[in-house]
């Protein structure tokens, strides 16, 4: 018999994907929520990385990464775009 996979949790993005902002404003990140079927809600469990600069033009992202009580991992990423607004 073949052996199950893991039940890996599954983060939700929340807001869009990929997101615009302005140049000069400051990026808050809307944030992703995290569920395992095992452990339940485990978005306060999530480790969130935003590498964007908004000082100019460009891109960037976020990484969401969660762990379960088993070890299993799971990264979401969100792309950011920095672009000039009127």
């Amino acid at each position: 018999k073949k052996e199950d996979p893991p039940n890996v949790p599954v983060i939700t993005i929340l807001g869009s994907n990929p997101i615009v902002t302005c140049v000069g404003v400051p990026y808050v990140d809307p944030g992703a929520t995290a569920w395992d079927e095992e452990d339940g809600d485990i978005t306060s469990s999530i480790q969130t990385e935003v590498n964007v600069a908004t000082a100019a033009p460009g891109g960037g992202n976020t990484t969401y990464t969660v762990t379960d009580s088993d070890g299993n991992t799971t990264t979401a990423t969100r792309t950011i775009e920095v672009i000039y607004c009127k």
